[in-house]
């Protein structure tokens, strides 16, 4: 369980950001249709799923870490649903039936191979690329008083981008986890990076969110 902030309005360093009693770590979009090898962006758009699955192992040790010191787990779910879809998104990927995570359909489901939701653990869906937008993630992180988001999950240029960008306008600190995320090649997801520590604020490795998130606990049993 996280305990209420303490700290000042302002964080002061990447430590402080970072701490546990403010932070969730939201995970972005991991289903089938934008991770898996036969989902459909890899059977009919032909993208490469290399870099989104190289990806997952350290999602899984982020979720994992976020539990242990007890901040906030939060999963992302694109759906897409025939009454919620819009027509600029249908002028660029096709008609109901053809696009991507639609609801019902397998596509929409986390992978297999991620650590699934449990306990208080929140879902949240949304039916387009931005986390925040038509969606409860906003009430539900202020409903738990977290302050800071920690992004991981894919792709890192699209739904990640977008929903940390929102985040970080709404008043978050927001923190992107390097390899805990993916895209459909290196040079995308690299842009995304180069962009996100100048104008949005630190980008970590899951290690050295691990080492910091270790030092809060070892301060908290000294």
């Amino acid at each position: 369980m996280t305990t209420p902030c303490s700290h000042d309005r302002v964080f002061r360093d990447v430590g402080e950001i970072v701490h546990p009693d403010h932070t969730a770590l939201i995970v972005v979009d991991v289903q089938n249709d934008f991770a898996h090898s036969d989902g459909m962006l890899s059977k009919q758009l032909g993208q490469d799923m290399a870099h989104v699955q190289a990806a997952l192992p350290h999602i899984n040790e982020a979720i994992e870490s976020a539990r242990d010191v007890g901040a906030h787990v939060v999963y992302l779910q694109e759906v897409i649903a025939a009454e919620t879809m819009l027509p600029n998104f249908e002028t660029l990927f096709g008609p109901f039936e053809s696009t991507a995570v639609r609801e019902g359909t397998w596509g929409a489901d986390f992978v297999d191979g991620l650590v699934q939701p449990r306990g208080s653990d929140r879902v949240i869906r949304k039916p387009c690329y931005d986390g925040f937008q038509d969606s409860a993630l906003d009430v539900t992180l202020r409903s738990l008083d977290v302050r800071t988001c920690i992004y991981c999950g894919g792709a890192t240029n699209v739904c990640v981008e977008s929903t940390a960008r929102h985040g970080f306008v709404n008043g978050y600190y927001t923190v992107l986890l390097d390899d805990a995320c993916g895209a459909a090649n290196a040079q995308e997801h690299e842009a995304t990076l180069n962009t996100f520590r100048v104008f949005y604020g630190p980008v970590l490795r899951v290690a050295e969110l691990r080492a910091l998130w270790a030092e809060v606990a070892a301060l908290a049993g000294s």
